[in-house]
This record gives structure tokens, C-alpha cells and sequence, in this order.
């Protein structure tokens, strides 16, 4: 994921476009969410619109919709490829926060010693292994802190006593074991889970949402409710997660607060995790 272009959007605050169909904030929520599922160094992004009508609420229509506002707008790119399923791949255009990456690197890159060059051909193949290794995944990897290690744990204890208690044949399943054998299945949605809904790792809710994001393509019980959507959005106070019938324009002040907040998070982290070195 790119956690700095999220934090950047937040604090220079893009105008959306809008139609009557669609407006400006339910734009801007399908473009965080591509900028969440971004790929860090170049941001590029196939995430479906399933997927993102799980995870912000919105109907499949209304994302196309924000999909194509946005590219008419010149922020979202079709790269005319497909991953897996078929699923699109764009490139998000954020031209200021591109230009300044570009920049800090050539600034911060000092040019390789000659004693150093194995080495720094070795750490470059692991990063360009590591990065194809997570933009195929499609999964997002937040920094580990000890306090996001210990709610999502916390999560996925309950998903699995879930889950456990969800068919017959599970309920003597030895939890331990169960957990090793899923732990890489279940832990990386657990921590999608916790970036959408902080603070939810022990609301039963979250833990409906995490199953439905499991399953819910095979398993048509396990999806989760419109209904359940919209209460987990008003409860997490998320953008549009209110009932007002008219939408509200985009608040630049509103989100510089957010991307203070978020950014003063952040550094805590960063903080606590160079503590745990």
C-alpha cells in the first residue's frame, strides 16, 4: 500500500469532480480507496469493483460512475491490462506527489562503492522480488507496530472462534491448530479490516466483515447486509456514513484534520517500532 500517497491526498486535498448521479464525496471515497490498494512505487492499482463496494459501501454502478469522473478528471489512468480475473489495472495520477517522490529518491539515493556493488545488486533483486511478490498478492502490508501486531491478533482470535462456531463439524477443532493452518489466509484481511475500521478488533461486526471478505464469493450466508455496511460506517464515522439525504460537499478543512490525525499516528508508530529495534 502506499501509505504516503494516502497521507498526501489527506493533506493537499484534490477537488473531485461530481455529476448528478454521482458527487463529490462519493468520488473521493472511491479514490482514497484506490490510493489505499495502490502499489508504492508507481501507484498502480487493480482492485474490482466488488471489492470496492465491500469496502466502501457503494454500489457497483456508483463506483464505474466515480471510475470514469475520475478519469475524465485525468487522475485515474487505463493501462489497457488486466490482472487476474480480469481485473483492470490503472495508474493513479497524483502529478505533486509523484514529482516530489521522485525528487527525495534522486536525493537520498547516494551512488553505490565499488566494495559495496554485490551488495547493492543483492538488495536490489530482493526489492524487486519483494515488491512483484506484493503487488500479485494484492495485498496491503501496514508497518508492524507492536500495538496493530496485538489488535490484530485480537481480530483473528475471534474470526477463528467464529468461524469455529459457524459449521458443526469445526466446533471440536483444536483453535490452535486451526489458527497455524489459517493464520496466513485470515491475518492479512484481519489487518485490511482494522485499516478500515481502527479500533474494531473486538467488535463483532468487524468480525462479520471479515468472514463475508473470506468467503462470501463461494458462500452466499457469510456476505455482508447493505444494512450492516451503513451501520459500520456511521459506528466508524467514515466519510458518507451518515443518513443525511443530500451529500456534502468536499471539506478541505475537515480533511487536513484527518491527514493531521492519521500523520500524527503514524509517527507513534514509527516511533514505537525504531523503540522495539
Amino acid at each position: 500500500m502506499s501509505h504516503d500517497a494516502l497521507l498526501w491526498i489527506n493533506e493537499n486535498p484534490i477537488p473531485m469532480p461530481r455529476n448528478k448521479q454521482v458527487g463529490r464525496d462519493r468520488v473521493w471515497r472511491v479514490f482514497s480507496n484506490l490510493v489505499s490498494h495502490a502499489s508504492k512505487d508507481d501507484l498502480l492499482v487493480w482492485v474490482s469493483d466488488l471489492t470496492q463496494e465491500t469496502e466502501t459501501g457503494l454500489h457497483r454502478r456508483t463506483i464505474r460512475a466515480a471510475r470514469i469522473l475520475l478519469q475524465e478528471q485525468g487522475l485515474l489512468v487505463d493501462t489497457q491490462t488486466r490482472k487476474q480475473k480480469g481485473v483492470k489495472v490503472f495508474q493513479l495520477a497524483i502529478a505533486k506527489f509523484q514529482d516530489a517522490v521522485q525528487v527525495h529518491s534522486r536525493r537520498d539515493t547516494p551512488p553505490p562503492r565499488h566494495d559495496d556493488s554485490r551488495q547493492a545488486s543483492g538488495q536490489a533483486s530482493g526489492q524487486a522480488s519483494g515488491q512483484a511478490s506484493g503487488q500479485a498478492s494484492g495485498r496491503d502490508t501496514p508497518p508492524q507496530t507492536e500495538q496493530n501486531l496485538n489488535t490484530t491478533q485480537a481480530l483473528f482470535k475471534l474470526v477463528v472462534k467464529a468461524q469455529l462456531q459457524h459449521e458443526n463439524w469445526r466446533t471440536n477443532t483444536d483453535p490452535e491448530a486451526f489458527k497455524k493452518k489459517h493464520a496466513a489466509e485470515y491475518l492479512p484481511v484481519c489487518e485490511k479490516a482494522l485499516r478500515q475500521y481502527p479500533g474494531g478488533h473486538n467488535d463483532p461486526d468487524v468480525v462479520h466483515w471479515v468472514l463475508g471478505d473470506l468467503f462470501a464469493k463461494t458462500k452466499p450466508d457469510y456476505k455482508v447486509s447493505p444494512s450492516l455496511l451503513q451501520i459500520l460506517a456511521n459506528r466508524y464515522e467514515l466519510p458518507g456514513g451518515n443518513l443525511v439525504s443530500k451529500e456534502p460537499d468536499f471539506d478541505p478543512e475537515l480533511s487536513k484534520l484527518m491527514a493531521q490525525q492519521v500523520r500524527e499516528q503514524f509517527r507513534q508508530q514509527c516511533k514505537q517500532n525504531k523503540q522495539n529495534l
